[in-house]
């Protein structure tokens, strides 16, 4: 198994370019079963606060989405919070 960090700015860039390479990696780290998402909750909260900065002009949808798979992928429902 290997353990991903997504970076803010990497999550950001894949939701503006969704063809480049944060958005490969992104998705990949999101739908790869080998792969585990190591998030603690202080760094949630940085991917919440910045997807909603006005100036993304992300809908709320996308970011609900978002945070979604990554609360999945992060937290899982056999994982508990880091």
């Amino acid at each position: 198994m290997i353990g991903v960090i997504l970076d803010t700015n990497i999550l950001v860039s894949a939701l503006l370019t969704s063809q480049g390479l944060s958005a490969r990696v992104f998705l990949r780290t999101l739908q790869d079963q080998d792969m585990r998402l190591c998030v603690s909750a202080e760094v949630f909260s940085e991917y919440e606060e910045v997807l909603h900065r006005t100036r993304f002009n992300f809908t709320v949808s996308a970011i609900a989405a978002t945070l979604d798979g990554l609360r999945e992928k992060g937290f899982g429902s056999n994982r508990q919070r880091s």
